[in-house]
């Protein structure tokens, strides 16, 4: 069974970087992609996500937004949430998105082995 993972960004180069970046991935991880958080949760309807990988800054629905509805419908998916920064009131974005439960976090930019290494680090979690 594929382990699929959603990767949503609103910024059409990233996608194309990450997909690029993720080409290398073995036969059994399928992608699938998304430009916004609204996007994604249609997705989830239609497709068994075992690993969530979004944008914290979006439009639609924001990828916190994203984050709390999937893990209230979905707690089973590991999240990994990636920004490139944003405050709030002195709590970082990627901070606060690890207290709503996301397995990892991936700061902007990242490596193409730091991303590797974030997902699986969170297929190995379990």
């Amino acid at each position: 069974m594929a382990r699929r993972i959603l990767i949503v960004d609103d910024e059409p180069l990233m996608l194309s970087s990450i997909q690029r970046d993720l080409c290398e991935l073995p036969p059994e991880y399928e992608l699938l992609f998304a430009n916004n958080g609204k996007e994604a949760l249609q997705k989830f309807v239609l497709a068994d996500i075992a690993l969530l990988i979004t944008d914290i800054f979006m439009p639609e629905i924001e990828g916190l937004g994203l984050i709390t509805a999937v893990r209230s419908k979905y707690p089973a998916v590991k999240i990994i949430a990636m920004s490139g920064g944003g405050i709030i009131r002195d709590l970082q974005y990627l901070d606060f998105a690890k207290k709503l439960g996301t397995a990892q976090t991936l700061a902007k930019p990242f490596t193409k082995e730091e991303l590797l290494s974030v997902i699986y680090r969170a297929f190995a979690q379990g």
